[in-house]
């Protein structure tokens, strides 16, 4: 029993090289994004993301209706 105990302690330690299925893909365009964010004065950035003309292209009442019926459900802006 000692010897089972023993080989399975050592094979949960073992390490692995697997990266969590990350395709390493290169994030070059977000850091460009993240710049021109921290480059503009806040007010900016508020009068920006405040225009009514930015639905016109986010099409937020669209979005939703494609989610279907949300009744007792919860929706979470993450982005």
């Amino acid at each position: 029993m000692f010897f089972w105990l023993s080989f399975f302690l050592l094979a949960a330690c073992q390490q692995h090289d697997d990266d969590g299925g990350h395709d390493g893909h290169d994030h070059g365009a977000h850091q460009h994004a993240n710049d021109h964010m921290h480059q503009t004065p806040f007010d900016s950035l508020v009068e920006r993301f405040n225009n009514p003309e930015r639905d016109a292209w986010q099409k937020p009442d669209w979005v939703i209706g494609l989610m279907g019926d949300l009744e007792g459900k919860t929706v979470v802006d993450i982005g």
